[in-house]
């Protein structure tokens, strides 16, 4: 029912991590989980060859890109939902059976992504936005210059519909 697509590129430890709390959900059992190696040079298509055998590994000779390896997956993903996950990004499976459960309960919904935080538990800033325009821009340049913070609590407590999600962590239908 689900499609897991990890774009790597010379983060082999931060992959293995993300791979090992995806092991244990329940549902990951019955998920396709595939791993796109962008061509790294430190052993991460091997490590993932050996140490999870039910991963579909796409190993490419060179670094394609975010975008060129999420296609590379994307071409072999058979499920009815497609997560692209970045190797960095801390989840477990049932955070991600939580994320497919609430995209599949609202039917007018074609992506979602979940409130993303950095390492001390703050919101990540840029996670998600408006289409900028000149205006918008011109107030940010200078709040930054003034030193007066972000225009924005990234801060969501509950679900909102920006203009566009964060690639870090998305969940899309086929």
């Amino acid at each position: 029912p689900v499609s897991i697509i990890l774009v790597n590129y010379n983060t082999r430890d931060l992959l293995l991590a993300a791979l090992e709390r995806l092991a244990p959900a329940p549902a990951a059992t019955h998920w396709q989980i595939i791993v796109v190696d962008n061509g790294s040079q430190d052993g991460s298509a091997q490590a993932v060859a050996d140490r999870f055998p039910g991963v579909a590994l796409l190993a490419s000779a060179a670094n394609r890109g975010f975008a060129a390896g999420n296609n590379l997956g994307l071409r072999l993903a058979q499920g009815d939902v497609f997560i692209l996950l970045n190797t960095d990004v801390i989840v477990t499976g049932e955070q991600l059976q939580t994320l497919v459960a609430y995209l599949l309960s609202q039917p007018d919904l074609g992506a979602v992504s979940p409130g993303l935080r950095t390492l001390d538990g703050g919101p990540q800033a840029f996670a998600y936005g408006s289409q900028p325009s000149p205006f918008y821009l011109a107030a940010r340049g200078l709040r930054r210059l003034l030193r007066l913070g972000a225009m924005h609590d990234w801060g969501v407590a509950s679900p909102i519909e920006p203009d566009w999600i964060s690639g870090a962590c998305l969940a899309v239908r086929r």
